[in-house]
């Protein structure tokens, strides 16, 4: 159903953005924001989550199929120091992964098609770096999971002599 609206020229429900910001593996929890807001100024609630509105700017999301993956750019303003704890606690998050949902505002909670169910596949990075934090913003750059640091594909090492280690050479028939 979102394909078809995604399709329309003229389409009445505009797109939203929603990031989920996943800081589980340094026991900090799970952060969920948008720059929308819903009518009233209030946060955005999508399949039953809400996301809190933050000012916020992203760039860098382009992919190509030539060429290295990109290296987004997320800028989150510190709005009451929402995060700035939790990232001074955790090692800048680096290692966190990032996730942007994209879905119209039709299908949020309360909306005139109310669906959690619609959205594009999501897109999933991990934050590689912070690299500004003041008391205005915070800004990490993103890298694609594939394209980390001393990260090898296949994780385990491929030996001529060996092949896989742990994986048999005898068929089963």
């Amino acid at each position: 159903m979102i394909k078809p609206e995604l399709q329309k020229l003229n389409q009445t429900s505009g797109l939203v953005y929603l990031y989920i910001l996943d800081a589980t593996n340094y026991d900090a929890g799970v952060f969920r924001f948008t720059p929308n807001v819903d009518g009233n100024g209030g946060n955005v609630s999508f399949n039953g989550v809400p996301y809190i509105g933050i000012p916020m700017a992203v760039s860098g999301w382009d992919v190509a199929s030539a060429g290295s993956p990109p290296k987004p750019t997320v800028t989150v303003a510190n709005v009451n120091k929402y995060m700035l704890s939790t990232i001074i606690a955790n090692k800048h998050l680096i290692g966190a992964t990032f996730t942007r949902i994209c879905t119209f505002a039709k299908f949020l909670d309360g909306g005139s098609d109310e669906d959690g169910s619609q959205f594009l596949p999501p897109s999933t990075y991990v934050i590689e770096q912070l690299t500004s934090n003041d008391d205005v913003q915070i800004t990490w750059q993103l890298t694609s999971i594939i394209d980390r640091m001393g990260m090898r594909i296949p994780r385990r090492q491929i030996n001529k002599d060996k092949g896989f280690p742990g994986v048999s050479r005898n068929r089963v028939r």
